[in-house]
């Protein structure tokens, strides 16, 4: 059977192609010229243009392409017994004619249909098992239109309408990514669509399509992977791309399976290191249509009301703390102040004028709640204490028209 031409190739077995590229492989292949190879695989319809192929896997011009791709295919030639180049050219071997030329005007070349078989079946038999997953983590933003396309693109593809995103350069279609976005944590789940290619818009990076994106509701936030993943260097510095190790590729997606079912943060989880929206999910899950009455018995010290009168009228409407006027008027005209006593009643504290003082709320919940709510009431405690003697203070000032 003759094979030194293009006819003679096309009569060549795919069963053939799939032994000769599985030796030229084990032999070793340069990344050079297998990310050629599977950047050929994944355009569409399998052809595309020496230089756009080129642009594709970061070369200025298409002459390394034909350097590269015509070593290959000479090798690959070799182990399919060919001893001449078809028709002069060991490119023949590997891709034929495309049907048309590109938008450009430029010649394209479409990949031999047993060579695409080939890498097919070269693809199954490398799969990596479901445990042991190759899992990137990625970068998204905020501010800059990440996340209101993912938002806008669940279920969807970023092939085509978005720029590639950023992913490390040894990536290859299949492997599963996890989009990271700052402030949020772990916010969407997809695979590599296409073969990575350098980002013209950022230097040494390389750019990848995502497809099947999921979201992960709520998000995980970045102190819910510290905990969880407390060897995990990267969660020390989320700002970079990372290939996950294979025990921490399983921690992350059982987490990540984990939020999806259950949609909550572990119960266990430090309060006050959530995010908002995995409080929000909590909060909902703890929502109650209605609350149970439950009777209770309790203590409770009787106050003067006459004090409370007399200290509210004292204040003149004005905050015994701040000096500022009662923030509203009760419903029959009076301004709302608040008695507070500078010794807790239940701590024993005297029900006396001088140690009672009429607050804003504000100043009130500062006292009690406030990180200088001490300080601050000590300070109240001595301004009570002048008021009282009509030296000083906001009423006084006010009773005495100097206010």
């Amino acid at each position: 059977m003759a094979t030194n031409n293009r006819d003679g190739i096309r009569r060549i077995p795919s069963a053939k192609y799939i032994r000769a590229l599985r030796r030229v492989r084990k032999q070793g292949v340069s990344p050079s010229e297998w990310r050629l190879l599977l950047a050929h695989f994944e355009a569409p319809r399998q052809t595309l243009s020496w230089r756009t192929l080129a642009r594709l896997v970061g070369y200025p011009s298409p002459e390394p392409v034909k350097l590269l791709y015509g070593r290959l295919a000479h090798r690959l030639a070799t182990e399919l017994g060919l001893r001449t180049p078809p028709e002069g050219f060991w490119l023949h071997v590997v891709a034929d004619w495309g049907p048309k030329a590109d938008p450009a005007g430029h010649t394209t070349f479409r990949l031999r249909s047993q060579m695409v078989t080939a890498l097919r079946s070269m693809a199954a038999a490398s799969r990596r098992p479901a445990q042991q997953p190759r899992v990137h983590l990625v970068q998204g933003g905020v501010s800059n239109g990440d996340k209101d396309w993912l938002d806008a693109n669940v279920g969807g593809n970023t092939r085509g309408n978005y720029t590639q995103w950023v992913v490390p350069k040894h990536a290859v279609p299949g492997d599963h990514v996890i989009i990271f976005v700052q402030g949020l944590g772990f916010y969407s789940t997809g695979r590599i669509a296409s073969v990575p290619a350098p980002r013209r818009d950022w230097v040494r990076r390389y750019g990848a399509h995502i497809e099947n994106l999921r979201h992960i509701q709520p998000p995980i936030s970045l102190e819910s992977i510290r905990r969880h993943l407390p060897t995990l260097r990267w969660a020390n510095y989320p700002r970079s791309i990372h290939t996950l190790t294979a025990g921490h590729a399983d921690q992350v997606l059982a987490l990540v399976e984990r939020r999806r079912r259950t949609r909550l943060p572990e119960a266990s989880a430090d309060i006050e290191l959530l995010s908002l929206e995995e409080l929000r999910a909590l909060a909902l899950a703890a929502a109650k249509p209605r609350l149970p009455v439950q009777l209770r018995r309790s203590s409770y010290r009787q106050r003067a009301d006459i004090i409370r009168r007399y200290v509210l009228a004292r204040a003149h409407g004005v905050c015994d703390a701040c000096g500022t006027d009662a923030p509203f008027r009760r419903e029959d005209g009076s301004p709302y102040l608040e008695p507070h006593h500078l010794r807790r009643v239940a701590d024993d504290g005297p029900d006396h004028p001088t140690r009672v003082a009429a607050v804003c709320p504000n100043c009130h919940r500062r006292v009690h709640h406030g990180a200088d709510g001490k300080a601050f009431n000590s300070k109240l405690a001595r301004r009570v204490a002048a008021i009282e003697t009509g030296a000083t203070g906001p009423a006084a000032r006010r009773r005495n028209g100097t206010a």
